[in-house]
């Protein structure tokens, strides 16, 4: 959560803790959704927020796909990054390229260069951007799901998983390609792993209480929890087998009882 400096208020976004200050502080002329928290300081902006948010309302269509958006620089933006593939921003440390140069800094930053300066106020987690703090306050500590799909009820805390969820459920789009293998992904963030994990041989998750580390921090979750918690809570209704996964259980019963 981030923190008023004049006053005890809390929000889960800085740029809400940024106006906040404004009204209060600086009694500066602000606008509010009359459905949820949102404030802004222009009514263009609240326009906006009401018409993707509550009203889903996105007049502009990629020509080339379903997809839709309230801006048509966003669409320009989607066929560049789905489409064009453009990536014209290209890592000198690894394959890694990247459709925008913010995007190229915040790899540079994060996977070699360790920063990452955007610190949880409520646990250890720490990001290289803002909006990745955000998200993770957002989706960690506050459980918001404000995100949702256009084609059924799937909703979800990060814009990028709505973009994966609809190229993989609806679409059948893999867009994100590797160029050090044949591998395609559904998002960009899917593709960063991919390389940092395969490619790159990284593996930043380490676990506190032995020298296990892990490309994913799901696999160092999983580990503390069978080895260090000793936590299976899946059992094999047929036999004494027990598991972590829902996956290795159905994996045992496929090979051990059917």
């Amino acid at each position: 959560m981030f923190k008023c400096s004049e006053c005890c208020c809390k929000a889960p976004k800085s740029s809400t803790i940024r106006i906040h200050e404004r009204i209060v502080l600086h009694k500066e002329q602000t606008y509010s959704c009359q459905e949820c928290d949102y404030i802004t300081k222009t009514p263009a902006d609240l326009k906006a927020h009401q018409m993707t948010i509550h009203e889903s309302i996105n007049p502009f269509k990629c020509p080339d796909c379903s997809y839709t958006s309230l801006k048509i620089s966003q669409i320009k933006k989607h066929r560049d990054n789905v489409h064009f593939r453009k990536k014209p921003f290209k890592c000198d440390k690894c394959p890694y390229s990247a459709p925008t140069n913010s995007h190229l800094m915040s790899h540079d930053r994060s996977v070699h260069m360790g920063i990452k300066l955007f610190k949880c106020h409520e646990c250890s987690y720490a990001a290289s951007l803002q909006s990745g703090l955000e998200r993770h306050i957002n989706a960690v500590h506050l459980r918001l799901k404000p995100f949702k799909c256009p084609d059924c009820n799937f909703s979800t805390s990060t814009p990028s998983y709505v973009e994966k969820h609809r190229n993989t459920v609806h679409l059948g789009l893999k867009p994100f390609h590797c160029n050090a293998c044949s591998v395609r992904c559904a998002t960009q963030i899917d593709l960063e792993r991919h390389i940092n994990s395969v490619h790159l041989k990284l593996k930043p998750h380490k676990c506190p209480r032995c020298s296990f580390a892990s490309a994913k921090k799901s696999y160092l979750s999983k580990h503390i929890k069978a080895i260090h918690l000793g936590l299976e809570p899946y059992k094999c209704s047929s036999c004494t087998f027990t598991s972590l996964t829902q996956s290795a259980l159905t994996k045992h019963r496929s090979i051990e009882h059917n």
